[in-house]
């Protein structure tokens, strides 16, 4: 499960364990949208600073920012 936030943050839970796996960081703004590709295997997050992120969810790492969304 993913989470966007207030504090310009995304965490990836783990439901299994009840635990934080990821933070993502990278927003300067609220997140306010989180998808998961079907496969699980990109993470998009869109930010009040007008930008969409790609993510890879297991290295935890941005692959692409997109501006003026």
């Amino acid at each position: 499960m993913a989470t966007g936030s207030l504090d310009t943050s995304c965490r990836l839970l783990d439901i299994n364990i009840g635990k934080c796996r990821h933070v993502f960081r990278g927003h300067v703004d609220s997140v306010v949208s989180v998808n998961f590709q079907p496969n699980g295997n990109l993470l998009a997050t869109a930010s009040a600073d007008k930008t969409l992120s790609i993510w890879d969810p297991r290295m935890a790492l941005c692959i692409q920012t997109f501006y003026g969304h």
